[in-house]
């Protein structure tokens, strides 16, 4: 059996995990869902992103992250890989602003 710790992304919250709980409960796993209330939230937006378009990123960040501050980067999704430099830049910048 092993347990497993599901954290919702952005604009979810721990029920976005329910059926897939259970799924693995069925299977004999044990599965939470874990919610952060407490930890402070930014938003990092990628520009040229087609899937979740910029203008999304900063009505979601407004919306449902509660007018979380938001940092846009050039690029599209994953700037972990393509922009780690300008990734870790944008996060420092946030960090200041939370």
């Amino acid at each position: 059996m092993t347990t497993y710790g599901s954290i919702p992304g952005a604009c979810h919250g721990p029920w976005c995990w329910t059926t897939t709980i259970a799924a693995l409960e069925e299977r004999g796993h044990c599965a939470i869902a874990i919610d952060l209330p407490s930890v402070p939230c930014a938003s990092i937006v990628c520009t040229d992103d087609r899937v979740a378009t910029a203008a999304w990123g900063r009505w979601a960040a407004c919306e449902r992250l509660l007018n979380a501050p938001v940092v846009e980067l050039p690029g599209s999704q994953a700037p972990f890989l393509s922009r780690p430099a300008d990734l870790a830049e944008a996060l420092v910048e946030l960090r200041g602003r939370l």
